[in-house]
């Protein structure tokens, strides 16, 4: 799929009505034990105006019918049996908060395949809220007993599991579930510039690596849900390669840096030195030397750096709160 679906937004005409669905067998609470039940079926009628009204609808009713199971996407009904695109299905068993609405009910039920899929969809809604240290765990579990390929394509699934892997799991961790991992091994070569995605990392060959990274990029940016974080994905990955060509010195030069990245010594300047103003990564540059000299983290500069953000914070909070009570 290579379309971005946006969450649904409901226009001013189309509303939900208080009243109860005559027309269906409707559960009085919410049942939801399998994903056959998965779906909130309810009316479409002439006031809401915004998905918090969805939201309040669904704490209050819980409504389910497993007769004409519906979804609602884009203000409209889609039956059961019509494709419904990966992002709508994770949009509705997700979206709404408390997630004890069908989340916490499908957990409860001693039903392995209904699991087994349930970790494929918040896989993908924490892939597309950018909780990666989150999504990956489920999106690799997932793999061994994936089944739901009417929802995404168990390639799609190995490809985004990869990318969450790859900005938070670490390099022994990456072999076992990437490099030797025999679901990833199967479709490896159906996904463009993957493999030398992984492997040139893993294998700290670097120039080979930013030519993946950079091919990777341009497909990425044709995925409806890596779309949003591809800037934020490449600037991690750049990050994360820093880090480990650094962690095996205590000091480099500049144009050694450069070589094996394939790239100019100029740039290897701007890039680092931008890093290491964010506080992204502990070196410190020789210009007269020409090095890069690693350094461990300092706690104390760290938690005396948090410390001032979050009184900033506080200090705003309650310059806002004056305004307002000086009114």
């Amino acid at each position: 799929m290579t379309n971005r679906v946006a969450a649904p937004k409901l226009s001013g005409k189309d509303v939900v009505s208080d009243t109860p669905l005559s027309d269906q067998n409707v559960a009085p609470k919410l049942s939801v034990k399998t994903l056959s039940d998965r779906v909130i079926s309810i009316e479409l009628a002439s006031e809401i105006k915004s998905i918090g009204d969805v939201k309040s609808y669904l704490e209050r009713h819980g409504v389910v019918s497993a007769q004409k199971q519906t979804l609602i996407s884009c203000g409209r009904v889609l039956l059961d049996h019509e494709p419904v695109p990966a992002p709508d299905s994770v949009i509705h068993l997700f979206y709404y908060e408390p997630t004890a609405l069908i989340a916490d009910p499908i957990e409860a039920a001693a039903d392995w395949d209904t699991k087994n899929r349930m970790k494929v969809f918040k896989g993908l809604y924490l892939f597309s809220i950018r909780k990666f240290h989150e999504a990956a765990p489920f999106l690799i579990d997932s793999l061994t007993t994936f089944s739901e390929t009417s929802f995404i394509p168990f390639k799609d699934c190995v490809k985004y599991a990869a990318i969450a892997s790859m900005l938070v799991l670490d390099r022994p961790t990456i072999l076992k579930t990437l490099v030797k991992s025999p679901e990833v091994l199967e479709v490896i070569n159906d996904l463009p510039h993957m493999e030398a995605y992984i492997n040139s990392l893993y294998n700290c060959r670097y120039r080979e690596f930013f030519l993946a990274l950079g091919s990777l990029e341009s497909e990425m940016k044709n995925d409806w849900l890596i779309e949003p974080h591809v800037q934020y994905i490449i600037k991690e990955m750049r990050i994360r390669a820093y880090t480990q060509i650094m962690q095996s010195y205590r000091s480099l030069t500049l144009d050694s840096m450069a070589k094996s990245f394939g790239v100019t010594a100029d740039f290897i300047d701007r890039e680092i030195s931008r890093f290491i103003a964010a506080g992204r990564l502990n070196c410190v540059i020789d210009k007269v030397a020409g090095l890069v000299i690693t350094s461990p983290p300092d706690q104390r500069n760290t938690e005396y750096v948090a410390l001032i953000k979050q009184s900033d914070a506080l200090a705003a909070r309650m310059q806002k709160l004056g305004r307002i009570l000086s009114y």
